[in-house]
């Protein structure tokens, strides 16, 4: 391959060198050839020529050798950059309607939680009560947070948290705006009337999984559920492991079980359960939807691993927006409570648990 010369050459290079940064490159198997390629094969590389453009013997102008990779790369990012603001879908990101990244902001949120998680009074598991150390800690990061995101914040004498987004506008300006000014003459003439309360809306956090599984943004609250807490004492007698036999037993712990999973199966299924007498007519596929029971607690006694126990304890949290369908459920159940007893020989009883307030 001869090497052009002189000011003709000079000028063929600057013509053709355009034509050679555009020229596509072939990134298939070798032996393959794209539309539009260069028939020629490339030169090899000479050493002495430091990296100049050289030609083929068809006259094409190549790129250096060096350069190559350079050329790839910036083709590649301009391919990448044009894909990622065009379309976000082809990243596999999904843009929402206020210009963000549902996935970017369910990641972050996912791992503020986990930083959070990481601050705690113990070692091995999460521990921060109201007001200790760690909970100061977890405080001041998320201040850090909000003033990041650009809200003025501040703790009340209760230790909430508060961030306000303050765009420019005053209350008062709001107010003015519509023709009310905000005096204090003003404010004091202004009286309350439920007549003029339309409607009351508050938003909370549902703390389920139902929006979230149905992948609903929102959900209308249709009313609150009543409580109902129980206590159930079971005795029966204490004895060694090993040498009391299974027929002579008066396990308090076996009854408790039982009755565990009835209560479950009651409130599943109330139809099973009730008595002529209990029946309500109440109960419809609304109703049962809204009807939950939980054990959240079981002490035993003496609580020991070779010794059968003596009492068993458990609370009852039974909810329902229907006070008809919870107070059946708490009549069914305390009946069952005693004829499962009887059935095992340990005694029992069912406490209303009351809460006191201060």
């Amino acid at each position: 391959m001869s090497q052009a010369k002189g000011p003709k050459a000079a000028q063929q290079l600057q013509k053709r060198q355009p034509r050679a940064t555009a020229t596509p490159f072939s990134c298939g198997k070798e032996g393959s050839r794209k539309e539009g390629t260069s028939r020629h094969p490339p030169a090899r590389p000479n050493p002495q020529r430091g990296g100049q453009p050289r030609t083929t013997s068809g006259g094409r102008l190549m790129a250096p050798s060096s350069t190559l990779p350079s050329v790839l790369l910036i083709a590649i990012a301009a391919v990448l950059s044009s894909t990622a603001t065009s379309d976000g879908l082809e990243l596999g990101l999904a843009l929402g309607g206020d210009g963000l990244y549902r996935e970017i902001l369910r990641d972050e949120t996912v791992l503020r939680l986990k930083e959070l998680g990481k601050i705690s009074d113990s070692e091995g598991f999460l521990e921060r009560t109201f007001l200790s150390p760690a909970s100061m800690r977890a405080t001041d990061v998320i201040i850090s947070w909000m003033k990041d995101a650009g809200l003025t914040t501040w703790i009340d004498q209760m230790g909430n948290i508060h961030g306000r987004y303050e765009p420019g506008h005053t209350v008062q300006d709001v107010l003015k705006l519509n023709s009310f000014e905000a005096t204090a003459a003003a404010l004091g003439q202004v009286k309350y009337s439920p007549e003029l309360v339309g409607s009351y809306v508050e938003v909370h956090l549902e703390q389920g999984p139902v929006l979230e599984a149905l992948r609903y943004p929102l959900g209308v609250v249709k009313g609150i559920a009543g409580q109902t807490r129980l206590k159930v004492i079971v005795d029966g007698s204490q004895g060694h492991a090993g040498t009391v036999p299974m027929k002579l037993r008066r396990d308090p712990m076996v009854a408790a079980a039982e009755l565990v999973v009835t209560l479950e199966s009651l409130c599943k299924d109330p139809s099973r359960f009730l008595t002529y007498e209990e029946e309500c007519g109440c109960f419809t596929d609304e109703s049962l939807a809204g009807l939950v029971c939980t054990v959240g607690e079981l002490l035993t006694w003496p609580s020991a691993s070779n010794v059968i126990p003596g009492q068993v304890n458990f609370t009852v949290d039974i909810r329902a927006m229907d006070d008809k369908v919870r107070e059946t459920i708490v009549t069914s159940f305390s009946r069952i409570v005693m004829q499962r007893c009887d059935d095992r020989l340990v005694d029992c009883a069912v406490e209303h648990k009351v809460r006191r307030v201060s």
